[in-house]
């Protein structure tokens, strides 16, 4: 590859990179139905540093409890966690998210990361084995 064709390549990746990240700032959003509720959420992506948060946490039931409560934000969990704990009904504020049964919480978790991109996207494939 010359000098020219490599700087063709470094340009078009670099116009590609932009978009990327671009699009990787831009909150993404689904509505889910929960049946348990007979109500529909709505959950966003969750940034980098959540994701590294939630992951952080030892337990993998509080962390999903965790990315649910950063998640959902209509209706806006936290506001609700806030009644709940003022009223007495829960102790912590992620203990909102026991409103879900674990099979809802899981699938909600599992389109949080999807929507993160965390989980569900294409796989990298080998093109070419590179000899040194």
């Amino acid at each position: 590859m010359d000098k020219q064709e490599k700087n063709k390549v470094f340009d078009s990746f670099i116009k590609k990179a932009s978009k990327r990240l671009e699009e990787k700032r831009a909150q993404k959003r689904r509505e889910l139905y929960i049946p348990s509720i007979d109500e529909n959420i709505i959950i966003r992506s969750l940034t980098d540093a959540e994701i590294t948060e939630c992951f952080s946490l030892e337990d993998n039931l509080e962390a999903d409890k965790y990315s649910a409560y950063l998640a959902i934000v209509e209706p806006n969990i936290k506001e609700v966690a806030v009644t709940l704990k003022n009223n007495g009904e829960i102790k912590e504020y992620v203990d909102v998210i026991n409103l879900f049964t674990m099979s809802e919480r899981t699938q909600i978790v599992k389109e949080i990361m999807d929507l993160s991109e965390v989980t569900g996207g294409r796989e990298v494939e080998v093109v070419e084995k590179i000899k040194k």
